[in-house]
């Protein structure tokens, strides 16, 4: 996934597009939509809901540190032999 993008669809139309109902607190429009930001999702529970979740990849041994930040993009090449940096 890409680490960022825009969101400025009217929320009706994407209610039509996605056959899911959008959250009850209001959708604003974004222009820079990051990971780390709560975002309209679908998920797989639930496929006929929008819900706001974030996304990212923190491994079991970084979980709960206060330096631990999500990974959200990974080398398929690399990534068995590179590592993990949890810091911010």
């Amino acid at each position: 996934m890409c680490g960022r993008y825009t969101l400025s669809t009217k929320a009706d139309v994407l209610e039509t597009r996605f056959h899911a109902a959008l959250p009850a607190e209001p959708v604003a429009a974004t222009y820079n939509a990051a990971p780390s930001q709560a975002l309209l999702t679908i998920l797989n529970e639930n496929p006929h809901e929008m819900t706001r979740a974030s996304w990212g990849y923190v491994p079991a041994w970084a979980a709960g540190r206060p330096d631990a930040k999500p990974v959200i993009n990974a080398r398929t090449e690399s990534v068995a032999t590179k590592p993990y940096l949890a810091t911010v």
